[in-house]
């Protein structure tokens, strides 16, 4: 951490993984990186930032990003799997949830992550979403697909019973802390992960 230089940073680029990270991708890297070695610089660990250039010099994207749609009966078997079942604990109600928000909204990571109680309405009519401002985008209200509605539902008033601070729609931790983004990419791995191995045990 004391030595890399914007080579190194260069050389990661070229990694098979990051070679398909969209500009949006890489610029959170970036500006990742570029927090860190400030801090680095600031504590005395290193003399420069060898991310700061590569920040100043990089863009977000302007354009929304192609939607990427699943195949029509994947979608129907994540449809299914996150109906409400009986035997769900509060860690397994709260992922069918999570992946029922954002199969039904079709809102980003960060909106989900930040969700508030009061914004989630799957009583109304119809059932919505408000989505606050943020970057450049306006507040606006997102419509629940109907097969969300019946486990967000449940979620809402289990969500009430629970000791956790805030009002956070999603938390994993009863601090009330926002869901990492990594934790969100587990626990849609693992739906994905389950309606495949039903799939393979239906054929």
């Amino acid at each position: 951490v004391a030595t890399f230089g914007p080579d190194h940073i260069d050389t990661f680029w070229q990694s098979p993984d990051a070679r398909g990270y969209s500009t949006a991708t890489r610029m959170r890297y970036l500006k990742l990186l570029d927090r860190l070695c400030r801090h680095l610089v600031a504590i005395g660990v290193r003399k420069s930032n060898p991310a700061g250039q590569l920040v100043r010099d990089g863009h977000w994207p302007k354009a929304e990003p192609d939607p990427i749609y699943l195949p029509e009966d994947a979608d129907t078997r994540l449809q299914a799997w996150v109906q409400p079942h009986g035997g769900d604990d509060p860690a397994a109600l709260r992922n069918r949830a999570i992946v029922a928000l954002f199969l039904g909204t079709g809102i980003t990571a960060l909106e989900g992550r930040t969700a508030r109680r009061e914004d989630l309405q799957p009583d109304a009519a119809p059932p919505y979403l408000r989505v606050p401002a943020h970057g450049a985008r306006d507040t606006r209200t997102v419509p629940l697909a109907a097969f969300a509605v019946p486990i967000l539902t449940e979620w809402c008033v289990r969500r009430q019973t629970l000791p956790v601070v805030g009002d956070l729609v999603f938390s994993l931790q009863a601090s009330g802390e926002p869901i990492t983004d990594m934790s969100l990419g587990k626990i849609v791995r693992a739906a994905l992960l389950a309606i495949d191995f039903e799939a393979q045990d239906m054929s």
